[in-house]
């Protein structure tokens, strides 16, 4: 969600920023995956989705967010 609304500012100035709420994305990210799902042959997630919610989970993800920044300052 902070990388769609950095992108929001980037593009788009406050106003679409102010404008993508925790239930916007959602509602967004629900339309994505019902599109794509057959892309990955109708996976279900929630496994994923819960390791994301533990103590090793939560790491690995702050550290992908790290990296993904880096990444992109280095653009």
């Amino acid at each position: 969600m902070n990388n769609t609304i950095n992108w929001c500012k980037q593009n788009n100035g406050p106003a679409l920023a102010s404008y993508m709420t925790v239930n916007r994305f959602q509602t967004l990210m629900l339309v994505v995956a019902t599109a794509i799902s057959g892309m990955n042959g109708g996976r279900d997630w929630s496994e994923q989705t819960l390791f994301l919610q533990y103590v090793d989970g939560s790491k690995y993800l702050k550290q992908l967010t790290v990296l993904v920044k880096a990444h992109a300052q280095a653009l």
